[in-house]
C-alpha cells in the first residue's frame, strides 16, 4: 500500500479486481494455496479454477489452430 493510497473501511470488499498472471504464475499459487489447510483455502482455489478454466481452454484451442495451421502451410 503506498502513501496516496487511502485505508478503506471495508466498502470496497465486494468490489472484482483483475489480475493477469502468466499461466506459470498461477499454477505456482495454486500449489502454494494446495499447501494450505483446506478450509482456508479450497474456495479461492474453486474460483481461480472456475475463471481460469475457459481461459486455459481457448489459449490450448488457439495453439492446436496455430500447430494445425503450420503444419498445412
Amino acid at each position: 500500500m503506498t502513501e496516496e493510497t487511502k485505508v478503506i473501511d471495508g466498502s470496497l470488499d465486494n468490489e472484482i479486481l483483475t489480475f493477469q498472471f502468466p499461466v506459470a504464475a498461477v499454477n505456482g499459487l495454486l500449489q502454494i494455496l494446495g499447501n494450505a489447510p483446506f478450509v482456508a483455502s479450497a474456495g479461492f482455489i474453486n474460483d481461480i479454477q472456475r475463471q481460469a478454466g475457459p481461459q486455459v481452454d481457448q489459449l490450448i484451442a488457439n495453439k492446436e489452430s496455430k500447430n494445425e495451421s503450420e503444419a498445412t502451410s
